[in-house]
């Protein structure tokens, strides 16, 4: 593997986990708003009830709707999830300018560097996989 084939794989990485980081932040933004909704219709409901007790019914399903939303975003984790894509799309950012850079610790010849850089990415992976394991 030649330094433009590394370079392209760290991108396609880079690109794939940045994808990945945008639909767990649209899909907390979603089920953020929604709680927001949910919850800024309950008093409007329950002043409304006094002439119309069904509603009632509605301030139910919208606080049990609320409880499942919060449910869904611990049960999945997905604020870890957000923080820990974009911790590793620091990461392969900040080695990939290393190594394009020839910085330290990629300052040696090229085939050096590129063990180097596998071994630095496979370490951290390592650390990442440890710490999904404890959550």
């Amino acid at each position: 593997m030649d330094f433009d084939n590394v370079v392209a794989s760290l991108d396609t990485q880079i690109k794939h986990i940045t994808k990945k980081n945008k639909g767990y932040i649209w899909t907390s933004n979603i089920l953020s708003m929604a709680n927001i909704l949910l919850s800024s219709s309950i008093p409007i409901l329950i002043s409304m009830a006094e002439k119309n007790v069904n509603l009632l019914l509605m301030v139910s399903i919208f606080s049990a709707l609320i409880t499942l939303v919060q449910t869904f975003k611990s049960t999945f984790g997905l604020n870890n999830k957000i923080q820990n894509t974009a911790m590793a799309i620091a990461y392969l950012k900040k080695e990939k300018l290393l190594f394009e850079t020839k910085t330290t610790p990629y300052d040696q010849d090229e085939e050096e560097n590129m063990h180097m850089l596998a071994q630095n990415i496979a370490s951290r992976t390592d650390d990442i996989l440890d710490s999904l394991k404890e959550q």
